[in-house]
């Protein structure tokens, strides 16, 4: 399955006209999973464009990728693995706040039947 969001928006205060804080004007997503028999594979990726925090401080934009994968052991048993900012990006989405490294995770899963 191919899911693409991409979103184009004013982030303007219409009151004011200022820069709304920590809104990107641009950001799009894309996610593809493929089953493979019963098993399950799955690339997700963000892309955000730049936005000003508090303090007239200045975010880059910036692209972050997931991995998913699910491995079916048995009919109750289900290995789920991911890899999350998988290309080890550096970005903020508050200013000194930094976000996570790239990470990896492992879940075995057990379903009562």
């Amino acid at each position: 399955m191919l899911r693409a969001d991409i979103v184009v928006q004013r982030a303007d205060d219409r009151t004011t006209g200022a820069r709304l804080l920590r809104r990107a004007e641009r950001t799009a997503s894309f996610s593809y999973t493929q089953n493979i028999g019963p098993h399950r594979l799955g690339l997700s990726v963000l892309a955000s464009g730049d936005r000003v925090d508090f303090g007239s401080v200045e975010l880059p934009g910036y692209v972050v990728a997931n991995l998913t994968g699910q491995l079916h052991l048995s009919d109750t048993w289900q290995l789920n693995a991911r890899i999350e900012n998988l290309l080890d990006a550096e970005y903020q989405t508050a200013a000194n706040y930094r976000m996570q490294e790239q990470s990896g995770f492992l879940e075995l899963k057990y379903s009562w039947r």
